[in-house]
């Protein structure tokens, strides 16, 4: 099924979850692939929404909504909602459709936009790490370097990669880096350059 939009609300105001980390996948030809992960945010009773009639749409057999521990916070036990709810944060009852959403907006207006290709995006998972992490792309690329920085700016690695597609990862130890904050930078044989915060934790 090709999906350019997903809609759903997080839990209700009895269940926070400020810390729970979440995560959601799609398959397709046998594979999953990260759409978007984060902590807290939408799930901490408020509102997921991704894409819209101007999203590139993915082909996707199943979606996965996948929420756990942080590991210094319990994960109680919660359920997702659907789109017209009132939370804690979101008063959302005048949304004319009281739903989960999963499905495809065409957008006659804009037509061209089809041709387009996706927007790229790089994932760390896991994000915080303890030992290791990997980097992934959801579309395939041709990886030059990716560099991890410290929070003052200093380069402390430098990974020599080749061509990364969206099925797989780049896995890399972080033992001998001090916990803290870091920020990894990949850089593409076509010039593109993208950015992620990583959270080392021991």
């Amino acid at each position: 099924k090709r999906i350019n939009y997903i809609t759903f609300g997080g839990t209700y105001p009895n269940q926070p979850q400020p810390n729970s980390m979440w995560r959601i996948s799609y398959l397709h030809n046998g594979s999953w692939a990260v759409l978007e992960e984060g902590k807290g945010g939408w799930i901490d009773s408020g509102i997921y929404e991704w894409g819209g009639s101007a999203q590139y749409p993915i082909v996707a057999d199943a979606l996965r909504v996948q929420v756990y521990s942080d590991g210094n916070n319990d994960l109680v036990s919660i359920h997702l909602r659907g789109r017209g709810g009132v939370s804690q944060y979101v008063d959302d009852s005048a949304m004319a459709t009281k739903a989960t959403l999963i499905q495809y907006l065409s957008n006659s207006s804009s037509a061209a936009k089809v041709k387009e290709m996706p927007e790229n995006k790089m994932i760390v998972y896991p994000n915080p790490a303890i030992n290791e992490t990997s980097v992934s792309f959801i579309l395939p690329n041709t990886v030059e370097t990716i560099q991890i920085f410290d929070v003052t700016g200093r380069l402390v690695r430098t990974i020599e990669n080749g061509t990364v597609d969206y099925k797989s990862s780049v896995f890399f130890n972080v033992q001998d880096l001090q916990n803290g904050i870091y920020y990894i930078k990949s850089t593409h044989n076509n010039g593109n350059q993208f950015y992620k915060r990583l959270l080392i934790q021991h």
